[in-house]
């Protein structure tokens, strides 16, 4: 990196200071207006640094004003761009030639410089310690943001430092964060096994108990429960069969059964039977029952999980058994993934009351079902 201190044939003090200015750019930010000192256009006294790279005068940024300048090409928001300029000329260094010198290891070269001592400092310790006011002050400031974001941060997405990326780093990083997006689902309605790859910490699980079966001329069957959990651990999510519907006593209708489980996750309850009487016309009018077996509660999916309908008797003294209840259900219960390989336990729908006489027969109550989902 170089930089002209003063142009050739001029003379610059010896005693002259620095004067800077520190921005912080706005989205695609060229002109930048100066604030804190004033410099005199034309003179090579304006020093520009970009992310603490030192810009070239005419090529990388125009000198517009004594109190602005233009860079060549606008720098994304919150690029750090620092001004400096030599201000309070007290005394001059006197020309020798035009011949250009460089003085040491310095980064600046200086040109019509004279090597002999000025209020006891050469031209080379001026610029000395000109490299150190540059390479302390100005360089501790634009350090944090000239360094490049280590792989580390990259692929964690977490960290707030404003830092220097490649593209190597921008690769890295859409790889990592683009991991854990491909999603499995497993479908179980019979009793199984599940095993999670590595890496997987959370799994989301729908599901329902089996239902109750209707009644008839006998109660129907309670529904089996559905399980999860760990190999050889606690079981973590366990969804309650529908309870059976009852039998018709007599010309009685029978009742249905109650939905599996509590609260929000309750399944819902089969309807009661039912039975009418209806009055023939006629001269001797006859009358008859008609009965029609209650429906078997509902589950999340239409009637999966739903108890069976109770029998439908016709005729005279006919009656009804109640609808089996639905299971217990879930949608979307978290699971932390503790163990590699978990078991799934479907239970079996319950079974139908017996049917006497004319009429629909009950049915059994539906078989279960778990949904296990992940992000792998």
């Amino acid at each position: 990196m170089s930089a002209s201190v003063w142009a050739p044939g001029t003379a610059v003090s010896a005693a002259g200071s620095v004067a800077r200015q520190a921005f912080e750019a706005t989205a695609s930010q060229a002109l930048f207006n100066i604030t804190a000192f004033t410099y005199e256009v034309g003179t090579g006294s304006l020093a520009v640094f970009v992310s603490g790279l030192k810009q070239r005068p005419g090529v990388d940024f125009v000198e517009t004003s004594a109190s602005s300048f233009t860079l060549d090409t606008p720098v994304a928001e919150g690029t750090i761009v620092f001004a400096e300029a030599f201000t309070e000329i007290t005394s001059e260094i006197p020309v020798v030639d035009s011949t250009p010198a460089t003085i040491g290891a310095s980064k600046y070269v200086v040109t019509n410089a004279v090597a002999t001592d000025f209020e006891g400092k050469s031209a080379a310790q001026v610029v000395a310690d000109l490299d150190a006011v540059v390479n302390t002050d100005i360089g501790a400031t634009v350090q944090e943001y000239s360094d490049t974001v280590s792989q580390v941060d990259a692929e964690a997405g977490v960290s707030t430092d404003r830092k220097t990326w490649t593209a190597e780093r921008v690769a890295q990083a859409i790889a990592a964060l683009a991991a854990g997006t491909t999603l499995t689902r497993t479908v179980f309605t019979a009793s199984g096994n599940l095993t999670f790859p590595a890496g997987v910490t959370q799994a989301w699980v729908t599901g329902q108990g089996c239902g109750g079966g209707g009644g008839g001329s006998t109660d129907g069957g309670d529904g089996g429960t559905t399980t999860f959990g760990p190999n050889g651990g606690a079981v973590v999510l366990t969804l309650a069969g529908g309870i059976k519907g009852l039998a018709y006593l007599g010309t009685a209708a029978g009742t249905g059964g109650a939905g599996g489980g509590s609260g929000i996750n309750q399944g819902k309850s089969g309807d009661a039977g039912q039975t009418k009487t209806n009055i023939g016309g006629g001269v001797n009018p006859a009358s008859y029952s008609n009965a029609l077996g209650g429906r078997g509660g509902s589950g999340m999916f239409g009637n999966l999980g739903g108890g069976g309908r109770g029998s439908d008797g016709t005729g005279l003294g006919g009656a009804a058994g109640g609808g089996g209840g639905a299971g217990e259900q879930c949608f979307s219960f978290p699971v932390t993934v503790t163990a590699a390989q978990w078991d799934v336990t479907i239970g079996s729908g319950g079974t139908a009351g017996t049917t006497s006489g004319a009429g629909t027969a009950s049915a059994a109550g539906q078989t279960g079902f778990l949904i296990v989902e992940y992000l792998s």
